[in-house]
């Protein structure tokens, strides 16, 4: 049957021949609608929906339209499904993966359903799991030493208050990251009367720590009953361990001192690396004292 306008090319896009005498036909692929294949009869090109329906690969000419002829019908395949190749293993080199917003030091982990980028911590931190324990996050390494601050009090201090009061020279500050704990270490050399009592404490900027339980009217402490249990010419060394819960986060700086409270006032003078005669001679010791804090990763 002739046509009007250029002969039909079919080149490099798929078809498929077939004959006539049948009203439906398995087409080779697997089609969306009527309009994603073209249907040519003796070259005539055919109504979509109307000359023919197709459903998948079942190719329909309905209302008795059924052609006929040998190898007369042409369909063409306009949109079919592309095939891209799986990369061979060990393929892909890490220059052809991208997430977006790429920089050094970025780590690339998967969330459950795709793979996502984790970008960088700062200098110090470590990859560690997060608390759902469902991905990486950046942290601190649990144990490490992350930073140490040390003073060192080779003078001497004297001090008659009835109320706490911080030991000059006897502090060491630092800003620790949250989620970590600084180990504190004080040292102290001491002396006073073998007649009175006096006691020290650990403090964080303005809150007592280390200290024993509320009870009464009895001081809370770290150390309590200072006084001499030989003579007035003799020194005492008191030292103290302890791992606190800073609660800092990072941008603020925390304080630990050395606080004394003389509960017998000028009665009973505390003297921190002397004693209370202070001798100048080979009796009249005189000592230091020192208090640290280390962060450590929690």
């Amino acid at each position: 049957m002739a046509y009007v306008g250029l002969p039909i090319e079919i080149g490099s896009i798929s078809h498929q021949l077939l004959n006539g005498g049948s009203s439906s036909y398995t087409l080779n692929y697997n089609v969306g609608s009527n309009a994603s294949i073209g249907v040519y009869i003796d070259g005539v090109h055919q109504k979509p929906g109307t000359s023919y329906t197709v459903a998948g690969t079942t190719l329909t000419f309905p209302g008795g339209n059924t052609p006929s002829g040998t190898n007369n019908i042409c369909v063409v395949f306009h949109s079919l499904p592309i095939s891209l190749p799986t990369p061979g293993d060990q393929t892909v080199s890490g220059t052809k993966i991208a997430m977006g917003s790429d920089a050094q030091g970025d780590v690339l982990y998967y969330n459950g359903s795709q793979y996502t980028r984790l970008p960088k911590g700062t200098a110090g931190q470590a990859l560690v799991m997060n608390s759902g324990a469902t991905g990486p996050e950046w942290g601190q390494a649990g144990g490490k030493v992350l930073q140490v601050v040390s003073t060192v009090k080779t003078d001497t201090f004297t001090y008659n208050a009835t109320s706490w009061g911080d030991v000059t020279g006897m502090s060491a500050s630092l800003t620790p990251s949250s989620g970590t704990k600084c180990l504190v270490t004080c040292c102290f050399t001491y002396g006073t009367s073998s007649t009175y009592n006096a006691s020290a404490r650990l403090v964080r900027d303005s809150t007592e720590i280390c200290v024993g339980n509320a009870d009464g009217s009895r001081p809370q402490t770290t150390w309590g009953g200072l006084y001499s249990t030989l003579s007035d010419n003799h020194v005492h060394n008191y030292s103290m361990t302890f791992l606190d819960t800073h609660g800092a986060n990072g941008s603020t700086a925390v304080t630990y001192k050395l606080q004394f409270n003389s509960h017998d006032g000028t009665a009973g003078v505390m003297y921190l690396n002397r004693s209370l005669n202070d001798s100048n001679n080979n009796v009249g010791a005189r000592g230091t004292s020192t208090i640290t804090a280390m962060e450590v990763g929690a």
